[in-house]
């Protein structure tokens, strides 16, 4: 596929992302244990090196989640930009098309995430960061497990179009 009409189609994919992501993925009371899909795809994009515009697609999809969530304008879009930055530097260096590196980016990248805007919410002096604690690790390891299975379906999906 054309790097155009692969832009294309990211896009499509992080604006239905975002919009199950703060719909049917989004966390009530009591239950906050969902993956967090639109990480997923931007740690995926941060780590593919064939993916172009990924900046862009990065920037788009933390401000699409930053909207569509309700939470504080800009949070989502920092914390996935600068894990973006980071893990498409190391892109260089580790060999992402096995599973252990991507588990590990998957893993590392959320508790990155997550660190970080529990960073700003103690800046921004909010209550109820207990609640933030206990989820951090937890969502790190969903994240993981779901991602690792949808990189395996991308990996199976591949092999069959590649035949």
């Amino acid at each position: 596929m054309n790097k155009y009409a692969t832009f294309i189609v990211l896009i499509f994919v992080s604006i239905l992302i975002n919009i199950l992501q703060s719909s049917i993925f989004s966390p009530s009371a009591g239950n906050y244990f969902f993956p967090d899909f639109n990480l997923i795809l931007i740690i995926f994009i941060a780590i593919s090196k064939d993916i172009r515009f990924g900046l862009a697609l990065v920037l788009l999809n933390g401000f699409l989640l930053d909207v569509m969530s309700g939470y504080m304008l800009g949070i989502n879009t920092l914390s996935r930009l600068s894990l973006y930055i980071i893990l498409r530097r190391s892109s260089n260096h580790f060999n992402y098309e096995s599973y252990t590196p991507v588990f590990i980016s998957l893993l590392l990248g959320t508790l990155y995430v997550w660190i970080f805007i529990w960073s700003i919410l103690i800046l921004k002096s909010v209550s109820d960061l207990k609640l933030i604690k206990n989820v951090i690790i937890y969502q790190a390891i969903i994240n993981s497990a779901v991602g690792i299975f949808i990189f395996h379906i991308k990996n199976k999906i591949y092999a069959t179009v590649q035949k």
